[in-house]
């Protein structure tokens, strides 16, 4: 596995109003560290799966027998369909049509034949247009299942084409988000042989056994995402996920303080800045990012916004057996803290590292024998620049194998996902009032 809104006013209000610790210099290095701290919140379990097929002229090739994308579908969404109320099956081409059948008869009878008879308009399918149907039907509750080559049918000689589905797909999401504030989509890139006509800018060509990608686009509120991770792990889904990337409104994190000697006690404990420097460590729950663990145990990816560097984080750790909490962050204090306000954020990359490798911009016969896709980047971006908002301090750069992702500066004008934060505060001791 590859590692790796747009509502600034908004963002700015709930960072300003969630995050402003201060750190006081104490003489005698004594400080309260005291902290508001969030409750965990259970994750429910969905109480419906929405399972959308594309079925156009492009996702023939995928709909013969023993093909992978029928097995991964099904592992997927029969795991999800045994720990929900409902699930509720959908082709979707120009519209949506509704199917009744049982799940497995429904996926594994899919074919060429299968889709040509079902009505709408499959020979011309919009992306864009897709999602905003999908996200139309959304429930509370619910996990909704898009299934789709997810190839952008580049009009001939329209170079500009790309950027403006972009920017459509974009405002879709973007007016999706405003009604439903704690939506989140998660991206699973997946591989399947193909039989059939590849269709490109101007002609097709016949592929026999040829590994070819499509994609799963998993959307509904976090909570029910993050359960729905927890019920069928990506490691469950019959021959794998090649690539992932997650897209989640922000978070305020459920998060306790404590230090290894002291645990908190009502919110506040005391600590002696005498030494060269004080871990102090928060458990939190990153889980309603929807974020890899490789992510969310990279520092680098971590923004403090503090009036010097003095305070680092140290370590972050996952939490297996931690029934409330996903991770550990040790914090160092120095023994010389200046006043200032204190910031932490999750700055994940606002794209998935593998979406360079995965993109075609030609449409052309020489795409049809490769992984990419055709417009994928700029669908990915759409979507990213939806949920996109300024990160206060830009993180360091993040190397990932062979790739290297360097996060745009402010003149870059480029935001960068704020996904999370919390905050803790110091005094020092002679002033803290308990509250």
């Amino acid at each position: 596995m590859r590692r790796n809104k747009y509502w600034p006013l908004i963002i700015v209000l709930i960072l300003g109003a969630i995050m402003a610790p201060i750190i006081i210099r104490c003489d005698d290095g004594k400080y309260i560290v005291s902290y508001d701290a969030i409750p965990p919140v259970k994750p429910y379990k969905p109480s419906k799966v929405k399972l959308y097929i594309e079925n156009s002229g492009s996702m023939d090739g995928y709909m013969f027998d023993g093909s992978e994308l029928k097995d991964a579908v099904y592992s997927y969404v029969s795991g999800l369909s045994t720990h929900s109320d409902t699930t509720e099956l959908f082709f979707v081409n120009s519209n949506v049509y509704s199917v009744k059948a049982p799940l497995h008869d429904f996926i594994y009878a899919m074919s060429p034949t299968a889709f040509h008879s079902s009505p709408g308009n499959k020979a011309n399918t919009d992306i864009a247009d897709i999602f905003s149907m999908v996200l139309s039907q959304i429930e509370e509750n619910s996990v909704n299942i898009l299934v789709t080559d997810a190839i952008l049918d580049l009009p001939s000689g329209s170079t500009v084409f790309f950027r403006t589905k972009q920017t459509q797909i974009k405002s879709i999401f973007e007016n999706y988000l405003k009604v439903n504030p704690n939506f989140a989509i998660e991206i699973f890139r997946m591989l399947s042989r193909f039989n059939g006509k590849y269709y490109y800018t101007g002609g097709n060509v016949t592929l026999s056994d040829q590994q070819r990608p499509y994609y799963m686009f998993v959307m509904g509120d976090k909570q029910a995402l993050s359960s729905a991770n927890g019920i069928v792990a990506k490691s469950l889904i019959q021959h794998g996920v090649e690539d992932y990337y997650a897209y989640s409104s922000y978070t305020q994190v459920p998060f306790v303080v404590e230090n290894k000697k002291k645990k908190g006690n009502g919110g506040y404990f005391e600590v002696r800045l005498q030494q060269k420097s004080v871990p102090v460590i928060a458990k939190v729950d990153l889980q309603y990012t929807l974020h890899e663990d490789e992510f969310l145990i990279e520092p680098n990816l971590y923004a403090i916004a503090f009036g010097d560097d003095s305070i680092k984080i140290k370590t972050i750790k996952e939490l297996p057996k931690e029934p409330e909490y996903t991770h550990a962050f040790t914090l160092s204090l120095p023994e010389n803290a200046t006043e200032g306000s204190v910031n932490l954020y999750f700055c994940p990359p606002p794209y998935p590292l593998w979406l360079e490798d995965a993109n075609d911009d030609l449409s052309d016969a020489s795409v049809a024998t490769t992984m990419k896709t055709t417009g994928i980047k700029y669908v990915v971006e759409g979507i990213s620049d939806a949920f996109a908002s300024t990160c206060v301090n830009n993180p360091a750069p993040f190397t990932n194998g062979d790739k290297v992702y360097t996060p745009k500066s402010k003149a870059d004008k480029k935001p960068i996902p704020v996904l999370a934060g919390w905050k803790f505060r110091l005094d020092k001791k002679a002033n803290y009032k308990k509250p």
